[in-house]
């Protein structure tokens, strides 16, 4: 990854991002169980709770709960430490100012089907694998997507190969998101659900047209300005 978000200074509420907050726990919690069940049957729950696409499409004769519940459980496991970390740093940035424009339970709904979108765009373009999918990686995207709609010209503080600088949000969510179509083309071997990223941001930037308060205004920074210059340092 290029850039590796740190922090954002978009306005914050005073109200606990609670949901963001019970989503990271649920995930840590789900991580730290596994590594201490290990083993097969570790292996016979990822298999069982993730997204298979072979099994998801029909093709291994599962019942319909094993072949659609994964579509939702896949959120919360993950394939390591560093993709645990990753992902949950990403969450931590962009979903307090998600939740603050939406609410709770719409928040939560954003971040659910941004991460069932994700699971259906990768199952159909990997329906005859038998890899499981897992990690909140589609639905983070998703909230990433929304954030970009509705905080476009906030400043992050991302560390940009051993520089740490500040970027508006347009710039490197858009960076981010070129990276997961030209990877998604370009690495169809590799073990990265690209397709899932993809189908999370495309899934956010519409969902949050639909979920926000009514004051939030999308855009709006672009809206106002004929041009913004992605370095806001000066």
């Amino acid at each position: 990854m290029v850039l590796i978000p740190l922090s954002d200074d978009a306005p914050h509420s005073n109200e606990r991002p609670v949901v963001t907050q019970t989503l990271m726990a649920i995930t840590i919690a789900a991580f730290v169980w596994r590594l201490a069940v290990g083993g097969p049957e570790d292996l016979r729950f990822v298999l069982h709770w993730g997204v298979v696409p072979r099994v998801a499409t029909g093709e291994a004769g599962a019942d319909a709960f094993s072949r659609f519940a994964p579509f939702v459980t896949y959120m919360f496991l993950h394939g390591g430490w560093a993709h645990l970390a990753v992902n949950m740093l990403f969450l931590w940035i962009f979903g307090d100012d998600v939740e603050h424009a939406t609410g709770r339970w719409r928040f939560l709904a954003l971040y659910l089907l941004s991460g069932i979108a994700g699971a259906v765009l990768h199952v159909a373009f990997a329906a005859q694998s038998a890899a499981p999918l897992v990690g909140a990686s589609g639905a983070i995207a998703g909230v990433m997507g929304a954030y970009l709609m509705i905080r476009p010209c906030a400043n992050i503080k991302v560390l940009a190969f051993v520089a740490v600088v500040k970027i508006r949000a347009m710039w490197v969510i858009a960076v981010w998101g070129l990276l997961q179509v030209w990877h998604a083309f370009a690495s169809a071997q590799e073990a990265t659900a690209w397709w899932a990223h993809i189908g999370g941001l495309l899934a956010g930037a519409a969902l949050i047209a639909l979920l926000k308060h009514k004051d939030v205004r999308l855009l709006q920074c672009v809206q106002r300005e004929t041009f913004v210059n992605p370095w806001t340092m000066r």
